[in-house]
């Protein structure tokens, strides 16, 4: 990963943002390998704080281009949590660190 921060407060655990970073380089392979290499950096930070994806309450995604992302990305997010599914917003942006086309931010809770 390029750089990754966390912060606890009380039982909450907000995660920086993570795109489809391996060996210190974006992945290759386009949208859907970046979209799961990102979040399974998501899934090793949070292990690194004791949590797991299913401690997950909210989600903010940033893609490139929308409208055409939206649905592959969706394919594979849904497979990432259980149910009930952590709230989410999606957000277009202009660009992302290193020309990633996607980027998680996760907040997360100790239960």
């Amino acid at each position: 990963m390029l750089f990754s921060q966390h912060r606890r407060i009380g039982n909450i655990v907000l995660l920086s943002g993570q795109v489809g970073i391996k060996d210190g380089k974006l992945i290759e392979g386009g949208l859907e390998e970046e979209t799961r290499e990102a979040l399974r950096n998501v899934s090793r930070e949070l292990n690194h704080v004791g949590l797991t994806m299913d401690n997950v309450i909210d989600v903010t995604v940033f893609l490139t281009d929308l409208p055409r992302d939206y649905a592959p990305m969706n394919k594979i997010y849904e497979t990432c949590f259980g149910d009930p599914k952590p709230t989410r917003t999606c957000f277009g942006v202009a660009s992302l660190p290193l020309g990633a086309k996607i980027e998680f931010k996760v907040i997360a809770e100790h239960k």
